[in-house]
């Protein structure tokens, strides 16, 4: 029985962001996920955008500073059961400070049910790392559903993953209050340069997190997430040959450069 729960864990912890890899034997509950510019409106700058100067294709314009736009509060805890024995990880005690995401398996709780909600502990000291449990709502039969309870490890930007089905369960189903919290996880969106397609200009919009190969299964090692592109744009151009890229409410502009082949970027609108 043991196994069996460190097969479960194990294959939470490798459900990669974006991809999504099934250990034999275990049925997963997965999506398409939801339009890049919504999992884009789930982040917002920190800081000011840090442009590169002339780049070449596969070359990142642009570097923003983000952190999460939905945020709050567990009023109570939330505990953790396996449907098929008792125990699992430590239960979240109420006050644990959560984040909203657009992702393939949303929560289905209020505030804001097309989210993927998540609880998050910020590292407590040099040595450890992002500790995040995310509760997506799975499908059960006879067309029920319940909120699962899924230990992500320090992925903290879940886009995309896969549930087994021998999953635990989230009791009581979490009770968030969204307010304003000033996380600052250690992530980055950029924009980066895929090339100019006659009156295209190609771009791909990455997040970036940190990458760790923490998990481990039957004494291999795995890193369980990194970059992750979130989006692939084909922008017309302008008569000056230039493109216009909205983002976060403002707009970034893309220059080609003298040689015809680079590019390079500037703030045309500041974000909001």
């Amino acid at each position: 029985m043991g196994m069996r729960r460190n097969s479960r864990v194990a294959f939470a912890a490798l459900a990669l962001a974006m991809s999504t890899f099934l250990l034999p034997g275990h049925a997963a509950a997965q999506g398409d996920g939801p339009p890049n510019a919504v999992i884009i409106g789930a982040l917002k700058p920190t800081a000011a955008p840090r442009f590169s100067p002339a780049v070449a294709p596969n070359q990142d314009l642009v570097s923003i500073p983000v952190t999460y736009a939905y945020t709050g509060v567990l009023r109570s805890e939330v505990k953790s059961v396996f449907r098929l024995f008792v125990g699992g990880p430590k239960p979240i005690p109420a006050g644990t400070v959560v984040f909203g995401i657009p992702t393939n398996l949303p929560s289905g709780l209020a505030p804001r049910p097309g989210l993927l909600w998540c609880a998050v502990s910020p590292p407590a000291t040099s040595e450890t790392t992002w500790s995040v449990t995310c509760f997506p709502r799975v499908p059960l039969l006879f067309h029920k559903t319940e909120v699962a309870f899924v230990p992500l490890g320090p992925n903290l930007f879940p886009a995309r993953f896969a549930v087994a089905r021998d999953h635990d369960t989230a009791t009581p189903a979490p009770d968030i209050e969204e307010r304003r919290v000033d996380l600052a996880p250690p992530l980055s969106v950029s924009v980066q340069f895929a090339g100019w397609d006659n009156n295209l200009a190609n771009l791909r919009v990455v997040v970036h997190q940190p990458a760790y190969s923490q998990f481990k299964l039957l004494g291999g090692s795995y890193i369980a997430f990194a970059s992750q592109v979130v989006g692939r744009l084909h922008l017309p151009r302008d008569a000056s040959g230039g493109a216009h890229l909205p983002l976060f409410g403002g707009e970034i502009l893309i220059r080609p450069g003298a040689d015809g082949k680079s590019a390079a970027a500037e703030l045309a609108r500041p974000f909001i």
